[in-house]
């Protein structure tokens, strides 16, 4: 007598019948999933096309059956998540997989264990609905998270968890565009002395070099030329490096800084700043309250350098690449503090000399 594999189950396909007699459009497809629960879905407008997909459920509770593999209809975004958070760590910042861990733990509460393949538009919207109304999140954050959350989708989909992005098409209220804050360079110099000794050479490098926060406290002293003329940015926001020349005030408190620090304190390896995000927040924090520039975070000295470059008259592409953006839009922002153009100047000189005061007759 020979073994004889265990019968599987063929599921069905089938058009739905309205009240009236008449047929829906399209087909649909029946069967029971591998916890055993019957299953219905619309399975495509023409009948060869419900039945692929059946073939392809009936295919994951198989391969469910024989290793114990989950399909793709059971996997919400609690079970992702893990999957998802070493993909992120692979290629993001540590401080930005924080942030969207946070994030992304929201969601999958809000989600709870519905499967992705089966978070819809609708679901997508209430989540958001609940972020900008009962949470009141402003519109920048809004629009960071939906990033986030339409990543997670695309990741999904590659992994075979879910079919379709219901994040696509998302509408969310604009947000409102704030000028960028200036500070002159008296100003500057005024904040750089009021700081802590600890952390004044970090300040002086977001002000002087146009770093993030982050890009400052993750520098070595590998990435710190020997004559201290520049800095090359290896581990940035865009993922990709990028070196800046230094300011004679920036590298002066560099050779301050190597003067103080201990020769196998300054090999490649170690980073110039020794203090966490937060304490170095906390620190700037009440510096610059006491100085008097309660509205000045460590983000508003690497706004400083890129009006700073824009009033110097320095090309757009020249800041974009010295700041390191990611698209030429974002350092359009900063050229309202450009200085008027020559074009702009001929053109005051010809309206004085016609004598515009008054305007002409009919």
């Amino acid at each position: 007598m020979t073994d004889r594999k265990p019968r599987r189950s063929k599921g069905s396909v089938f058009r739905r019948t309205r009240a009236d007699g008449t047929q829906y459009p399209g087909w649909y497809i029946r069967w029971t999933d591998a916890a055993g629960k019957r299953q219905q879905a619309f399975g495509g407008r023409t009948k060869d096309a419900a039945e692929a997909l059946l073939r392809k459920k009936l295919d994951e509770k198989d391969l469910h059956n024989r290793t114990g593999t989950r399909p793709p209809e059971d996997v919400s975004l609690k079970d992702f998540l893990p999957q998802l958070l070493r993909q992120m760590r692979a290629t993001l910042q540590p401080i930005t997989v924080r942030n969207r861990k946070g994030f992304l733990e929201r969601a999958a509460e809000h989600f709870g264990n519905r499967p992705m393949s089966r978070v819809n538009h609708a679901h997508v919207i209430a989540f958001f609905n609940d972020l900008r109304l009962e949470r009141g999140l402003a519109a920048s954050s809004l629009k960071n998270h939906k990033t986030t959350l339409s990543a997670a989708f695309v990741a999904a989909i590659h992994a075979g968890a879910a079919a379709t992005n219901p994040v696509r098409g998302l509408q969310l209220p604009k947000p409102d565009e704030k000028p960028i804050p200036h500070l002159t360079p008296d100003e500057l110099h005024t904040i750089y002395d009021a700081m802590p000794e600890d952390i004044r050479p970090a300040v002086v490098l977001l002000g002087e070099a146009g770093l993030r926060r982050q890009e400052v406290l993750d520098l070595t002293w590998g990435d710190v030329d020997a004559d201290l003329s520049r800095v090359t940015v290896a581990r940035s926001k865009s993922h990709r490096s990028r070196t800046v020349p230094l300011t004679e005030t920036a590298r002066t408190i560099l050779r301050d800084l190597t003067s103080a620090k201990a020769a196998e304190d300054r090999t490649p390896r170690f980073e110039l700043f020794s203090i966490s995000a937060s304490r170095f927040n906390d620190r700037f924090r009440k510096a610059a309250d006491a100085a008097g520039f309660p509205h000045v975070t460590p983000h508003t000295l690497r706004h400083a350098f890129g009006t700073g470059l824009a009033a110097a008259n320095v090309p757009t592409r020249d800041i974009r690449d010295l700041m390191g953006h990611s698209s030429i839009q974002i350092t359009e922002r900063y050229m309202n503090r450009a200085p008027e153009t020559a074009l702009q100047r001929a053109m005051k000189q010809l309206e004085a000399t016609r004598g515009h005061d008054t305007p002409p007759g009919p």
